[in-house]
């Protein structure tokens, strides 16, 4: 694949993730992402082939860019719990693509069984690297038990930074925490979930 091609195609998966966000698989056509990217219908179907391709790669590229995010962490950081810390740290920084994506997960007009396979037996994107970490600090633990421990873990980062992401002002002032009261209770709620191994 050319520069050129390669330039093409991220102007395409950056416009569909905006509009599909925005509008919904059923709301957004391939003439208005081609318009919007500054591209002819032709490169769409070059590079996706159908609409539902598109949605299916957008939606696959979001997953792995958070699953990309979480190997760099995982390179570095040797505790579950600061590793799932550290995610939590990178959806609160960049919020906005977090809600961004949040939107396109949860379209129920579209299946997504086609995207990020292999994550399905641990859990979300990036798992493994939880997983694996995991494993290595608690390695009595049963895989079962650990598959638990991350869907667990990853349920309360994202859960905990999509409220303070969209509701920053609302959480502080109705609780009276700060964000950093925020992230010391879910270390405190990641420990506990860790103690069940």
């Amino acid at each position: 694949m050319t520069n050129e091609e390669i330039s093409t195609k991220e102007k395409i998966l950056k416009t569909a993730y905006k509009l599909f966000a925005q509008k919904g698989i059923n709301g957004v056509g391939i003439r208005e992402i081609a318009t919007e990217a500054d591209v002819n219908v032709a490169a769409i179907n070059y590079h996706f082939g159908n609409k539902t391709a598109l949605y299916a790669q957008t939606v696959g590229h979001c997953m792995s860019l958070l699953r990309t995010h979480l190997e760099e962490g995982a390179k570095k950081i040797k505790s579950t719990s600061e590793l799932a810390l550290y995610f939590y740290d990178h959806l609160i920084v960049d919020h906005e693509g977090l809600i961004t994506s949040f939107k396109l997960f949860i379209d129920t007009n579209t299946s997504l069984d086609s995207v990020c396979i292999e994550d399905k037996a641990i859990g979300p994107p990036g798992g493994e690297f939880l997983f694996n970490c995991m494993k290595n600090e608690y390695d009595k633990a049963s895989e079962a038990d650990l598959g638990w421990a991350v869907r667990t873990i990853f349920t309360q980062v994202i859960h905990t930074a999509l409220l303070v992401s969209l509701h920053e002002k609302d959480v502080c002032t109705n609780t009276g925490l700060t964000k950093e009261d925020i992230r010391v209770q879910l270390t405190r709620t990641i420990n506990v979930i860790l103690k069940e191994l």
